[in-house]
């Protein structure tokens, strides 16, 4: 039995409001066929040419990459999603890992309603990452990911594995004229080494309590 290597993603998500912009560089390991299958939620709006995904380098190859347009989208559990095809040429193998970069944004989906103190919580489910299509076939491929999300200054995200790093930052007026302030906002990161079968990401206003057992922190 050959266990094929986990893709890992390294994602940076940016939360306001009921909004949502990503970041995510996705390595892959392929050895079979021409096209890899991808998956994401369909009313994502990609940020620059497709071509991006592959890089310059890869697509002046003959590397193709395309997406479903919104009015052929796929549908699983009524959620809308892209199919995005990434075709090599016949006569060149999949490197030992392929690396492609994802931008996108777009309305949260699995958000509470916008508007309101409410927080967000998105899963594999919410196919807020790019995922392969054996996902909706019932045999989800392992992952591991490094996750940084960028809130209000008064959320906290959380998700699985360790977080890494947590930084605020302080409210800032615009440069130009007028009484526009940058909102505060807080950074934080987390690692799962350990192979998942999703992401979870939950930014919401937690508080935070700790203790200690002789010299053990709870």
């Amino acid at each position: 039995l050959v266990v094929a290597d986990p893709a890992h993603h390294a994602i940076s998500v940016t939360l306001k409001k009921s909004q949502i912009e990503v970041r995510d560089t996705l390595t892959l390991y392929p050895e079979t066929g021409s096209t890899l299958s991808l998956i994401l939620y369909g009313k994502y709006q990609f940020l620059g040419p497709l071509k991006n995904i592959v890089g310059e380098k890869l697509a002046s190859q003959g590397w193709t990459v395309k997406s479903t347009p919104k009015k052929n989208a796929l549908r699983t559990h009524g959620v809308p999603l892209k199919l995005i095809k990434v075709t090599k040429p016949n006569n060149h193998p999949w490197p030992k890992a392929l690396t492609l970069n994802f931008h996108y944004k777009g309305t949260v989906f699995e958000s509470m309603p916008p508007g309101k103190e409410s927080g967000v919580q998105l899963s594999g489910a919410s196919y807020f990452y790019p995922q392969e299509t054996d996902n909706i076939r019932g045999n989800p491929r392992l992952i591991t990911f490094a996750l940084t999300v960028n809130t209000e200054s008064h959320w906290t995200a959380v998700s699985q594995g360790q977080p890494y790093a947590e930084i605020s930052l302080p409210a800032s007026k615009s440069k130009k004229k007028g009484p526009e302030i940058a909102e505060a906002r807080k950074t934080i990161t987390w690692i799962s080494t350990e192979p998942q079968e999703e992401i979870f990401l939950i930014a919401d206003r937690f508080e935070k309590y700790s203790s200690e057992f002789g010299r053990i922190k709870l």
